[in-house]
């Protein structure tokens, strides 16, 4: 179809990819504490308590115009403990999240360094970002080193890809 000059053509409205509505992210949180009420027992006294005590926030905006910002909140302490033990309900998390147009990318690095760098790179844009080294516990043990990502998969594997080989 041949274009007239100075005229747009029609907008044609860009599909959704993620879900908006709100009631999804609230889905997304209350599976979230379920899913770590059910083996939390060493850091928090019930998942009531959970509800109470949510100091790590993250959010993301979706790129698709009139988005509204996507947050999901949770214990930061829970999310340090899920990730170093290697809780199978930090895997449940993650697709909760993804669910409701949270992308979260879950990186074990090659080396400490190596998680330092893309952590550094995420937060430079930023990024939330969890890591393992930023819990007390064995923070320099290089086994237990794992990052997680929470934003646009697109702006992730740039920032992964623009990294140096360790």
């Amino acid at each position: 179809m041949a274009r007239t000059p100075g005229k747009k053509p029609p907008l044609v409205p860009r599909p959704q990819s993620v879900s908006t509505d709100t009631n999804d992210i609230e889905d997304a949180k209350r599976k979230t504490i379920e899913l770590i009420g059910t083996t939390e027992t060493s850091h928090l006294e019930n998942r009531r308590d959970l509800e109470f005590r949510m100091d790590f926030v993250l959010t993301t905006r979706n790129c698709h115009p009139g988005s509204i910002a996507k947050t999901i909140a949770v214990s930061a302490l829970t999310m340090q403990r899920m990730m170093l033990e290697e809780d199978e309900n930090f895997g449940d998390c993650l697709d909760a999240w993804a669910e409701a147009g949270m992308p979260v990318k879950l990186y074990r690095g090659r080396s400490r360094d190596h998680l330092i760098a893309i952590k550094e790179q995420a937060e430079a844009v930023n990024l939330p970002v969890l890591s393992t080294m930023d819990a007390q516990k064995r923070p320099k043990h290089n086994a237990a080193c794992v990052i997680c990502i929470f934003g646009p998969i697109t702006k992730l594997h740039r920032i992964v890809k623009s990294l140096p080989p360790f």
